[in-house]
Parts: C-alpha cells; sequence; structure tokens
C-alpha cells in the first residue's frame, strides 16, 4: 500500500511542476523548493528539467552536472538518461555537450537524439544526419509483398497510384537496391506527405537523404520521425 501510494504521489509531481511554470512569476518563486524535490527521484529529475521555463532549467542542469558530471545516478536507467540529454542539447550549452559525448562514449546510444540535436543546434547538420542514420534503430518494417515485380511495372503502379503507400513503399525500395538513392528520396518525400503517413517512411526519407549527401533536407526529417515514433 505504501509503495503504491508513493508511485500515486510522485505521479502527481510533474503535473505540479507544469502548472507552477505557466504560473509566472509568483510560481516561479517556488521553484528551487520544487528542484530540490525533484533532485531526489530520477523521474522528478527529469520531469523538472522538461517543464521548469528555460532559466530554471539552466541553473538545476548545472547543479546536476557540478554535482554529477558523468551522470553515474542515472547509469542504470537509459530512458532518463536520454531525456536529460535531450534537455541539455535543447537547453543548456550544445558544444559542451558534444565534447561530453565524446568522451562519455557509454552515453551515445542513449543519448543519441541529444547528440544529433547538440550538433544541429551548432550548426553542423552533416552529423547530426549521421548520427541519426548510424545510431537511430530502424524501425519495423512491412514485409515485401511483390518480390519479383520489375522496376518497371512496380514504377508504373506507383505513376497510376502515388497515394498508394504499400506499393509507393515497394518502388522506393527496389530504388534503393538498385542504388538510386535520389529517385528514392523523390518517391520517399511524396509518401510522407500524405496524410497520416506511417512513422517508418519518414525513418526512409531521412536516412536515405542522409544517405544522398543532403543532411540539409535530412535534419528536419530526422525531427519529424522523432516525434511520431515518440522518440521526444
Amino acid at each position: 500500500v505504501w509503495r503504491r501510494s508513493r508511485e500515486e504521489g510522485l505521479a502527481l509531481v510533474p503535473r505540479v511542476f507544469h502548472v507552477a511554470a505557466n504560473a509566472g512569476p509568483a510560481g516561479r518563486e517556488f521553484f528551487p523548493f520544487w528542484w530540490d524535490v525533484a533532485r531526489r527521484d530520477l523521474r522528478l529529475t527529469t520531469s523538472f528539467l522538461e517543464l521548469a521555463p528555460s532559466e530554471d532549467a539552466r541553473r538545476a542542469l548545472d547543479a546536476l552536472l557540478a554535482d554529477d558530471p558523468r551522470l553515474m545516478r542515472f547509469a542504470l536507467a537509459p530512458a532518463e538518461l536520454g531525456r536529460v540529454l535531450r534537455v541539455w542539447a535543447r537547453r543548456g550549452d550544445a558544444p559542451t555537450l558534444l565534447e561530453a559525448i565524446a568522451r562519455e562514449q557509454s552515453w551515445q546510444a542513449a543519448g543519441l537524439q541529444g547528440w544529433a540535436e547538440a550538433a544541429a543546434a551548432g550548426g553542423d547538420l552533416a552529423q547530426a544526419s549521421r548520427v541519426a542514420s548510424r545510431h537511430v534503430q530502424p524501425p519495423r518494417l512491412p514485409p515485401r509483398l511483390s518480390p519479383n515485380d520489375t522496376m518497371a511495372s512496380l514504377e508504373r503502379d506507383w505513376n497510376r497510384r502515388p497515394d498508394d503507400v504499400a506499393r509507393g513503399y515497394e518502388f522506393f525500395q527496389a530504388l534503393m537496391r538498385a542504388g538510386r538513392t535520389t529517385d528514392a528520396v523523390g518517391v520517399a518525400s511524396r509518401l510522407t506527405a500524405l496524410p497520416n503517413a506511417p512513422a517508418y517512411l519518414f525513418y526512409l526519407e531521412a536516412d536515405a537523404r542522409t544517405r544522398s549527401g543532403d543532411v540539409a533536407g535530412a535534419w528536419p526529417v530526422w525531427q519529424r520521425y522523432f516525434d511520431l515514433a515518440g522518440l521526444k
């Protein structure tokens, strides 16, 4: 009973952070107190960093890193570590984060999105896109339904039904296998423009753009994929 009550109480605290963050100066007066509460629990720490006003979040992040520069308290909580590194990329000092990730290689798997966002914040879209392409776990893709179809038949069907996601996906994969990456990007970009396009299509477009060298075009698509896949 005590454990359940504690979990229910912890679940309410981020809501308090959210209310306080939107309460103006009156709410902000209590942020030193709420940070003292938040730093005692990993989940509350990350919630505070995400919800606090930027100035308070930066101060809290500085305090966290001063106390635990290698973030060892998150060693067994990769999901929470990833959230901290994303906050660091968005609300802290991105160049310092890049240096830290290069030094702390154990952060790279959990913090790949923060790593990529820090590179993008520094203007290095090539590194941002390549980090994502190399390290993001590929989504589950649909099986090939027509492995024996020719390129000509796939292209003909695609031209007739450009809103057919399944057929467009088959055509995209055939183009990639043939080394026609630029053409594949064109197909993928038309597929992702369709209403309610599935997340895996954004991954395929972003990865294909990265492989083709279009890193500036790839990065916004990576960000869209992160959002749709819940990698926020």
